[in-house]
């Protein structure tokens, strides 16, 4: 009992078997962790971004700024404009979210389905109570990753093939997230100072638990995006068609430049 353990939780099945699945392991790692002597257990989890957080106030402010960047790429604009009016603002909302003490984010994608959500839901509601309870957690967010059970879903594969048009929205590779969350890891359990042990909540102001996911987070851009991502959908698939992030725009305006031409060609 004087080994510290870490327990890991980092399953995952299709569907409800997911939840399932989570439920068991959320019922083996609370059973341990209570079991054994305080301060010698950790609790680990690659959070995902793709659910609502508390996050840096730094963070929501890049977001507001990158809202706001159309000045610096009026072309890409007015199509962005073209998707929110087509759509009545179904499209590209905006990804701003703050009360009078938290800087927060909706990263729920409602495609990933219920049994996703409550799945990763649990662990980070697990996280909160262990950590609030005394108990080290290491729960940083991974980013968006093209692994095998996301791009098998074809209109998630072309989605991933058109968000990064959204700056700063990154797809990692699955190699590219394991060494960074593994370094992550390894930081938080070597790192005295670390906010993953509650120990040190007043040196890094932690006065919520809910807000040990805003540090050492690598969401792939989803915290500070100027749109929501469950808002990114259709455009980013469209995107792809249209020859992805570095294409899109002029290949929209030489398609718009043609059926103008045509149209004018028509009423001439």
């Amino acid at each position: 009992k004087k080994n510290h353990v870490v327990i890991g939780n980092y399953t995952y099945l299709d569907g409800a078997l997911h939840v399932m699945l989570s439920v068991a392991a959320d019922s083996i790692m609370n059973t341990v962790a209570q079991a054994r002597p305080k301060g010698t257990t950790t609790l680990a989890y690659l959070c995902t971004p793709t659910d609502m957080h508390v996050i840096s106030k730094e963070a929501s402010l890049a977001a507001e700024s990158n809202y706001h960047s159309w000045l610096f790429k009026p072309l890409g604009a007015m199509i962005e404009a073209g998707f929110q009016i087509m759509s009545k603002g179904k499209y590209l909302k905006k990804n701003v979210w703050r009360t009078d003490d938290f800087y927060l984010v909706d990263g729920l994608v409602v495609n990933q389905g219920p049994n996703y959500a409550l799945a990763k839901r649990l662990q980070h509601w697990r996280a909160i109570l262990a950590y609030g309870s005394g108990i080290p957690v290491c729960s940083n967010i991974a980013p968006s990753t093209a692994t095998v059970s996301v791009v098998k879903a074809t209109t998630f594969r072309w989605a991933y093939g058109g968000i990064p048009y959204f700056v700063p929205y990154e797809v990692f590779e699955q190699d590219t997230t394991n060494a960074v969350m593994t370094a992550a890891l390894i930081y938080d359990l070597q790192s005295k100072n670390s906010f993953s042990n509650p120990e040190n909540k007043t040196e890094h102001k932690i006065g919520n638990s809910m807000e040990i996911f805003k540090f050492n987070s690598y969401h792939g851009g989803v915290w500070r995006s100027g749109y929501l991502m469950d808002s990114l959908g259709v455009p980013s698939v469209l995107i792809y068609f249209l020859g992805g992030p570095n294409l899109f725009v002029p290949a929209t305006v030489v398609i718009f430049g043609a059926l103008s031409a045509a149209a004018a060609s028509i009423l001439s």
